[in-house]
């Protein structure tokens, strides 16, 4: 992924126990948020790795935050199955890019 540990990297460690069989994961600790931003925008290279393309790359999310970005992974699903085109995930919301080159906002959680 071509990044810079001593820049980027604050801490590495392995979460859970050990057993048997089971791959721990590897939680990885930045030192900012633009390392943060950087790491997963380099994860795609991961997955043109042949010796990587097991290894996922996400952010670590509270529980509010999964069920939030569940809901909109699940209307996305429904829209497109409804036939929809073009529909995708920006900052929180589900939008789609009309012909004129607009974005139209299609689906808004709300907030609690």
């Amino acid at each position: 992924m071509h990044i810079d540990p001593v820049r980027n990297v604050d801490e590495v460690m392995r979460i859970g126990r050990k057993n048997e069989g089971k791959i721990r994961p590897i939680r990885v600790k930045v030192k900012s948020v633009e390392g943060k931003t950087e790491i997963l925008r380099r994860a795609k290279k991961l997955k043109e790795s042949v010796t990587h393309k097991q290894v996922f790359i996400q952010p670590d999310l509270t529980i509010g935050q999964q069920k939030l970005d569940k809901e909109l992974r699940d209307e996305v699903k429904r829209l497109r199955a409804a036939g929809e085109t073009d529909v995708k995930i920006k900052a929180g919301k589900v939008v789609k890019n009309t012909s004129d080159g607009r974005v139209q906002i299609l689906y808004q959680p709300v907030r609690q």
